[in-house]
């Protein structure tokens, strides 16, 4: 068997399938939940079949899966073919990926074989209307919280930004239990609300401003 290290993933807009951050409120949320959580070019694979410890995924309709990108397939009857795995070697139409053991072949399914870009393997414990909050899975990591409001402020504000804050925990959404970063002792709220003419948070992702 191949040994590969998963640990690190990479994703870029160019591709194939990769969620588009336009300015639209909600769009750094959608980006967020396919990368984090839900993974995405899901693609139904047409054949799966196995020899010399490689599998091979075929999808006659064409994939983009590009070599080193570690892609999650599933549905298959035999289990060592269930797996997230890096791309080995590509085609037009197939990629192949290690596996262990020796499954039968072809792969069976009861249901569909089908494959998509791994996400992370966050979760996401909390949402609202263009809000989430995101958490990894890791038992290893702190478990804090990545919190993001991606929602309309007021009727006149333009897209283009987010905030953006960690924290400890949340009992829902809405509600935040125990630190936060950013934050003002004088301001709880100020991450979040606005507290002053002109001055909704102070700790953002932009994807467009105007001005200095």
């Amino acid at each position: 068997m191949r040994k590969t290290d998963l640990t690190v993933k990479y994703f870029n807009s160019g591709m194939t399938g990769a969620p588009q951050i336009s300015n639209n409120w909600d769009d750094l949320v959608t980006m967020l939940n396919a990368c984090l959580v839900n993974g995405f070019a899901l693609k139904a694979i047409d054949t799966l079949t196995f020899a010399e410890g490689v599998a091979t995924a075929t999808i006659t309709a064409g994939h983009a899966y590009q070599p080193h990108q570690v892609v999650l397939v599933a549905g298959a009857e035999q289990p060592e073919y269930n797996r997230s795995s890096r791309v080995l070697t590509t085609t037009m139409t197939a990629f192949t990926y290690a596996v262990a053991g020796t499954p039968v072949s072809p792969a069976t399914t009861t249901t569909s074989l089908s494959a998509k870009v791994a996400p992370l393997g966050w979760e996401k414990p909390f949402a609202g209307t263009s809000k989430a909050a995101y958490r990894s899975k890791n038992p290893q990591s702190p478990q804090n919280i990545l919190l993001i409001d991606n929602s309309l402020k007021t009727p006149n504000y333009t897209a283009g930004w987010a905030n953006v804050g960690i924290v400890e925990n949340l009992s829902d959404i809405g509600t935040i239990v125990g630190a936060q970063a950013p934050y003002d002792p004088n301001n709880p709220p100020q991450n979040w609300k606005q507290v002053t003419a002109n001055q909704w948070g102070w700790h953002k992702w932009y994807h467009a401003r105007g001005g200095q």
